[in-house]
């Protein structure tokens, strides 16, 4: 494994164990305020399954079309399609349960999770621009998982601005 590729891994893992740290600071706020940290009523609860039903039908389709896209030899890193499956599973899943109003529980905070969502997406889009701007998108001859990854994560974070701000604004029009 080459430097960069590790350094990506880590810049990887370093995501993901602070977003664990947000998550669990949130919820120790909410619990000290007395808030019920994960409240959603049946109609949410069924459109968060028809929404994780609908992600795995598409990232199924994606697979397929992964399959094929290996079998007719595009230069493409196989790391590249799989993130980009998994990435639009969660876009779908997410704006799924968020135009039908069960993405949110009842007592949460949409506008600060649009402001985090926001914030981390930024920083994606600078990584994302950056490899844009140097031009190594390619590595020997094939789209590279490198250069690329920064902008697969922009997919479920732009889905999820776009929604949640259609969403908002439905609501509006209809109070």
């Amino acid at each position: 494994m080459n430097d960069e590729m590790m350094g990506v891994l880590t810049g990887m893992l370093i995501g993901i164990v602070a977003g664990l740290l947000i998550h669990a600071w949130i919820q120790r706020g909410c619990r000290r305020q007395g808030i019920p940290v994960h409240d959603y009523d049946e109609r949410q609860d069924q459109i968060t399954l028809t929404a994780e039903h609908l992600a795995f039908r598409v990232m199924l389709w994606l697979c397929f079309i992964d399959i094929i896209v290996e079998c007719i030899s595009v230069p493409i890193q196989p790391a590249v399609m799989v993130f980009l499956t998994a990435m639009i599973g969660v876009a779908v899943s997410v704006g799924y349960r968020i135009l039908h109003g069960s993405y949110f529980h009842l007592h949460g905070h949409p506008k600060r999770f649009m402001w985090f969502i926001g914030i981390i997406g930024l920083v994606n889009l600078v990584i994302f621009m950056d490899h844009f701007r140097t031009g190594d998108f390619f590595y020997k001859g094939q789209l590279s998982f490198i250069a690329t990854a920064n902008g697969i994560v922009l997919i479920p974070f732009v889905t999820v601005l776009i929604t949640a701000w259609l969403s908002q604004k439905r609501e509006d029009e209809e109070a």
